[in-house]
C-alpha cells in the first residue's frame, strides 16, 4: 500500500463532502468510483469501500448531533478552558464544557479588576455558574460568517451560556495558556501577534489586518517549513551529542503526538509528522488527512484543511509544476474570500519560509527583540501598502457549485495538456464572465439602511449603513469592534461579485445611513456619489428634486427635497424607483411632515413596494400616507432588539394590509429575477 494511501484519503474527502453537502458532489462521488475501478488494485478497492462505510457513518452521525441541554436550565457546573478566554472591554468570552457538552461562554465583567482576572488567567477553572442559555447568532446576509453554523460544525457547540453570577471551585494547569502568557510578557507587539498566529492560530486581527487583506495570513497559519528546518537541525545536534537513532525517533514521536493533540497550527503538526515518519511523505500526509477527517468531518470545509493538505499533496505528486499550487488555490479562495489573492503566490516559497525561520530564531535572543520588532513592524507596513494596490485581489463573487466543479476539471486538464494557456483562458472565463444580475437587495446592516440595485451590469447603492456607537462612561469597558463596512457591507458586496459601484446615493448624513461610506470607497471603487444639497458629505454630485437617473433597466426619480437643506432626517432624499414594472418608494428617514409635502406635490403618487421611512418609527408612515400610496409590500430596515424599539407597533398596525418584510426578523431581503418572473426572497437567519 506504499504510495496508495492518497486514494483512501481522497475517498474519505469525497464521501464526507457528498454526504454533508450533496448536490453536484454525488456526481463527483460516482466519477471517483469509476476511477477506482479503472485502477484495478484490489487492496485499494476493498479499503476504499471500507473507508466509504466508515466516513459515511461518521458524516451522518455528526450531521444529526444535537444538544442535551435545555434552555430553561439556569444553574450549571462549568469547566472553562483558559486558552480560549478572550477579553474585549467588559465582555469576556471563552469555550467550556457543561455536562460533557462543549459550550460558548459569555461573561460581563462588572469591574476592571474582574476583567484583569480573566485576562491574566492561566489555569483551566471549574465554576458554579448561574445564567441563561441562548442560541448563537446566524448569518443575516448572503455568504456572511455564520457563527451558529461554524460553532456547531467545528466545535459541536450549540449554545451560548450568558453567565450572570459565578464562584470558583477548582483550578487545573493549562500548558498552552501558560506558554501564551509567557509570550505575552516576553515579546512586544507586533512580534508577539505574529508569533502567536503562527504558533497557536490566535490572530489579533487589528494588528495583523494587513496580512489578512493581502492574503498572506493563511501562509502564516499554514507554514511549517521553518519548523521543519529547526527540527532537522535539532536532530543533527542530538546525533552529535551521542543520542542513538532510536532515541531521537522516540523523542520526535512523543513531540509529534503532543503537537497533534495541542492547538498549534496545521503547518507545525505537519512538520513534526514529516520529520517523524520519513519513509513516504505522501502517505504521511494522507494518513494525517484521514485522522483529521475522522475527528471532525466538517474540517474539510475549512480553508486551512483545503490548502493545508491540498498544496503539500500536489507538491508531492507534481513537484515541478509550481503554477499548479496557485491554480489549485483559486476555487478555494473564491469560495471563502470571494476573490483571488495574487501576492502570496508571487512570493518564492523558500523566501517566506526562511523569513519565518529567522523571526523564530531571533526571537529567542533577548537583545535582538527590539530590532526584530521594528523589522516586523516594517514588514507589516510594506504588506499594508501592497494590500492597497489594485493587482493584489480580484473579485470573483461566490460562484455556483457547478463553476467550482468546472475549475476542478481545469486543474485535471492542466496536468494532462501541453498547451497550458488554454487552461488559463478557460479558468478566467469561468471566474470572471458572469451574466448580468437583475435584482434589488435590501441588506441587513443592523440599525441602519442600505439598498443595492443590480441591473444590466450596473450597480447602485442607496445608503451604506454605518455604526452608531454609544461609548461607555469608563474607558476600560470600551470594545474593539470591526466596523459595519468590514464585517458586513464589503464582504456581502464582494460575495455578490461587485468589484465596482457606479453610483452611491446618500439620503442624508446620519451615521446609520452613510457611516460606512469612507471605508467602502477605500475598498471598492465608486464612480459617483450623489447626496442632498447642503449635506456635509464628501461626494461628487449635490442634488435637489426633481431629478431623474437612468440606471440600466431601472429609473430612479428624486422626489424630495425641493430645496437646499442641512442633511437631517427631514432633508432625506426620497426616491421613486421603477424596476421591472414595479414602483419602489424609498423614504429614507423622512417624517410625516415630509410625507404631507410629497402628497401635496405628487397627488397621484403610488407605489407597489414601500421601503418604510425611519426604520418603522411612529414619527413616519402616517395612516393617511399609507392609504394614499397603497403599497402591497412594505420593507422595514432595522436592527435586532434595537434600543429605539423600531419598528413601532403603531406603524405595523398601519401597514397591516401589506405584506411586511423586516431585516431584524428575516435578514437580507432580495427581489430578484427567476425563470417564472420576479420574486421576493429572504435570507433565512434560523439555520
Amino acid at each position: 500500500m506504499q504510495g496508495k494511501w492518497i486514494f483512501l484519503s481522497l475517498t474519505a474527502v469525497i464521501t464526507v463532502v457528498s454526504f454533508l453537502y450533496g448536490g453536484v458532489f454525488w456526481f463527483i462521488f460516482a466519477i471517483w468510483w469509476v476511477r477506482l475501478l479503472c485502477f484495478r488494485h484490489k487492496q485499494v478497492l476493498y479499503l476504499s469501500f471500507i473507508t466509504v462505510l466508515i466516513f459515511a457513518y461518521i458524516s451522518i452521525h455528526h450531521q444529526h448531533k444535537h444538544s442535551s441541554l435545555f434552555a430553561n436550565q439556569t444553574h450549571y457546573s462549568v469547566t472553562l478552558f483558559a486558552n480560549t478566554v478572550r477579553v474585549n472591554g467588559d465582555t469576556v468570552t471563552a469555550k467550556g464544557v457543561i455536562q460533557q457538552e462543549k459550550i460558548y461562554l459569555k461573561i460581563k465583567a462588572k469591574t476592571q479588576k474582574e476583567a484583569m482576572f480573566w485576562l491574566d488567567l492561566t489555569d483551566d477553572i471549574v465554576i458554579e455558574a448561574t445564567g441563561t442559555l441562548e442560541t448563537l447568532p446566524s448569518a443575516r446576509n448572503p455568504y456572511q460568517f455564520d457563527m451558529a453554523k461554524y460553532m456547531k460544525e467545528q466545535y459541536s457547540i450549540f449554545w451560548s451560556f450568558n453567565i450572570k453570577a459565578y464562584h470558583l471551585i477548582s483550578r487545573h494547569f493549562n500548558i498552552e495558556r501558560f506558554i501564551q502568557k509567557q509570550l505575552e510578557e516576553y515579546l512586544p507587539n507586533p512580534l508577539r501577534a505574529f508569533l502567536n498566529a503562527s504558533l497557536f492560530k490566535d490572530v489579533e486581527r487589528d494588528i495583523l489586518e494587513p496580512f489578512q487583506e493581502s492574503g498572506m495570513l493563511f501562509l502564516v497559519l499554514l507554514s511549517g517549513v521553518h519548523i521543519q528546518y529547526i527540527l532537522i537541525c535539532l536532530k543533527k545536534c542530538l546525533y552529535k551529542c551521542g543520542f542513538t537513532r532510536e532515541t531521537v525517533q522516540l523523542l520526535m514521536m512523543i513531540c509529534s503526538v503532543f503537537a497533534c493533540l495541542s492547538q498549534v497550527t496545521l503547518g507545525i503538526k505537519r512538520a513534526f509528522l514529516n520529520e517523524t515518519i520519513t519513509k513516504s511523505r505522501l502517505d504521511t500526509l494522507s494518513g494525517f488527512m484521514l485522522i483529521t477527517i475522522f475527528i471532525n468531518p466538517y474540517s474539510v470545509f475549512t480553508l486551512v484543511f483545503q490548502l493545508g493538505f491540498g498544496i503539500p499533496v500536489l507538491y508531492q505528486i507534481y513537484p515541478h509544476q509550481k503554477m499548479l499550487n496557485f491554480l489549485f488555490s483559486i476555487p478555494f479562495m473564491s469560495a471563502h474570500y470571494f476573490g483571488v489573492f495574487l501576492f502570496p503566490f508571487l512570493l518564492p516559497r523558500k523566501w517566506f519560509s526562511i523569513t519565518m525561520l529567522w523571526i523564530w530564531l531571533m526571537s529567542l535572543i533577548p537583545v535582538l527583540l527590539d530590532p526584530l520588532n521594528t523589522c516586523v513592524s516594517l514588514l507589516l507596513a510594506c504588506v499594508q501598502w501592497i494590500s492597497r494596490q489594485p493587482f493584489v485581489f480580484f473579485v470573483t463573487g461566490r460562484l455556483f457549485d457547478i463553476q467550482y466543479v468546472a475549475l476542478g476539471i481545469c486543474l485535471i486538464l492542466y496536468t494532462k495538456v501541453k498547451k497550458k494557456y488554454l487552461v488559463y483562458v478557460l479558468m478566467i472565463c469561468i471566474l470572471f464572465v458572469q451574466l448580468p444580475k437583475e435584482q434589488v437587495t435590501v441588506l441587513d446592516v443592523g440599525q441602519g439602511s442600505s439598498l443595492l440595485l443590480q441591473t444590466n451590469g450596473q450597480t447602485v447603492l442607496i445608503d451604506t449603513g454605518g455604526d452608531v456607537l454609544f461609548r461607555p462612561k469608563q474607558k476600560w469597558k470600551e470594545k474593539k469592534r470591526q466596523s459595519l463596512a468590514q464585517r458586513t457591507l464589503i464582504p456581502t458586496l464582494k460575495a455578490l461579485g461587485i468589484s465596482k459601484i457606479n453610483t452611491v446615493f446618500i439620503t442624508h448624513q446620519d451615521k446609520d445611513h452613510c457611516g460606512a461610506l469612507e471605508e467602502l470607497r477605500e475598498k471598492i471603487p465608486i464612480e459617483k456619489i450623489v447626496f442632498g444639497k447642503g449635506a456635509t458629505i464628501r461626494g461628487t454630485d449635490s442634488v435637489v428634486a426633481p431629478k431623474t437617473f437612468d440606471v440600466g433597466h431601472a429609473t430612479i426619480q428624486l422626489l424630495y427635497p425641493f430645496e437646499e437643506g442641512i442633511g437631517n432626517n427631514d432633508h432625506s432624499l426620497v426616491f421613486l424607483m421603477t424596476f421591472n414594472k414595479k414602483k419602489w418608494l424609498l423614504m429614507g428617514d423622512a417624517s410625516q411632515q415630509v410625507e404631507h409635502s410629497l402628497l401635496s406635490m405628487y397627488p397621484y403618487l403610488q407605489a407597489d413596494i414601500l421601503v418604510v421611512g425611519h426604520h418603522g418609527s411612529k414619527t413616519s408612515s402616517s395612516k393617511a400616507f399609507i392609504e394614499h400610496i397603497r403599497p402591497s409590500v412594505s420593507i422595514i430596515s432595522c436592527g435586532v432588539n434595537n434600543r429605539f424599539g423600531h419598528p413601532h407597533q403603531e406603524v405595523l398596525d398601519r401597514l397591516e394590509k401589506t405584506l411586511i418584510y423586516r431585516t431584524d426578523k428575516q435578514g437580507t431581503i432580495m427581489y430578484k429575477e427567476e425563470k417564472q418572473g420576479f420574486e421576493i426572497m429572504v435570507h433565512d437567519t434560523t439555520e
